[in-house]
């Protein structure tokens, strides 16, 4: 009987993994979460994209609401005397401040003071109101508010609080700071150049979208994290009337970063870019939201003059051009409300 026991004693005795053995399971795992985690990943990428393209239809719709009260789409920017004594004009707020009320936030609507510019001390209170829908959840940066200085008209030293956003107004294919007490005669031909749906001094109404709301790009997207150290705190002020700010053209193609393109510089934060994978994030002017690949028939700069193929800058009249019989490209076309181009939608 003891012998038994003992016997049964033994065979309840454990056996421990050996070294190999537990490096075996180790290795196993690694390899489970090296291919789980890109599916973590892109599941991740398409809760954000998600949330880009729902912040886009309630800037779409803001829109839309925007219009069916003041008829016209508001401007990026309308020029006001840069300072109450000043016969120079310059441009104020932004567009995201004129949508305001429809995007809930009636409150700092009313705080702006529309007759003084954005940089004006009066109106810092409207310069750190963040607003999420603004903001991209793949552009990590962009929800930081900052304290700024040297660029409110405030005391020296003053701290502001800076919001900022992803997203901004497509000007068209070109942006120009117009002003009438700068540009004089000159004035109204340059805002006629202007070929988009929002810009400075803009009264664009739906009927004056001859190319079709399906077909004309309102608003995308402007990484703003992609900015370097240097300027991250100095550009895309959601609050500003400024073009390096809240407004962009398709004067380079989509991400010009991944296109190679270089001596950007100062250009960067008004072209359209994203952190989404292949492309970016546009609102078009019937309400829709589409995804833009970078690889959509976009035009080329000749590195000779830094222009894009087919367009040039008329110094007489201080504006572009496009040159005749000059091929626009569908990137370019989408941005322009008038062209009188065909585009299909199997085209982007």
């Amino acid at each position: 009987m003891r012998i038994l026991l003992k016997h049964a004693d033994r065979s309840r005795e454990r056996r421990a993994f050996t070294l190999i053995e537990l490096l075996v399971v180790i290795a196993i795992i690694g390899v489970l979460i090296a291919l789980l985690l890109p599916a973590v990943q892109s599941a991740r990428e398409a809760a954000r994209r998600a949330q880009c393209t729902n912040n886009l239809k309630q800037l779409a719709l803001a829109l839309h609401n925007y219009v069916d009260v003041n008829s016209v789409f508001p401007a990026s920017a309308l020029n006001v005397r840069d300072w109450p004594s000043a016969t120079l004009t310059r441009e104020n707020t932004s567009v995201f401040v004129r949508l305001a009320p429809y995007i809930e936030q009636q409150n700092v609507y009313n705080s702006m003071n529309f007759n003084l510019r954005w940089i004006h001390g009066e109106n810092t209170t409207v310069a750190g109101a963040g607003n999420s829908v603004l903001w991209c959840p793949s552009d990590g940066e962009v929800s930081n508010t900052q304290g700024i200085t040297g660029i409110y008209r405030v005391p020296s030293g003053t701290v502001v609080p800076q919001a900022y956003t992803s997203y901004a107004a497509s000007v068209g294919t070109w942006y120009l700071r117009l002003s009438p007490s700068a540009d004089g005669a000159l004035y109204a031909g340059r805002k006629n150049s202007l070929n988009g749906v929002i810009f400075h001094d803009s009264t664009v109404s739906m009927a004056d979208i001859r190319d079709g709301t399906s077909n004309t790009i309102v608003m995308g997207e402007h990484g703003h994290a992609y900015l370097d150290a240097a300027s991250i705190n100095s550009y895309h002020f959601w609050n500003s009337g400024f073009h390096q700010d809240t407004m962009f053209e398709s004067y380079h193609p989509i991400n010009p970063h991944r296109r190679g393109i270089t001596g950007l510089s100062s250009a960067f934060p008004r072209q359209a870019s994203s952190f989404h994978p292949g492309g970016a994030m546009f609102a078009f002017a019937d309400g829709s939201v589409k995804f833009l690949k970078d690889t959509i028939d976009s035009w080329t700069i000749d590195p000779a003059t830094g222009d894009p193929v087919g367009t040039a800058w008329d110094s007489s009249v201080r504006h572009y051009r496009f040159v005749p019989g000059a091929r626009i490209p569908v990137y370019q076309a989408l941005t322009t409300r008038k062209g009188g181009e065909v585009i299909s939608a199997d085209q982007f």
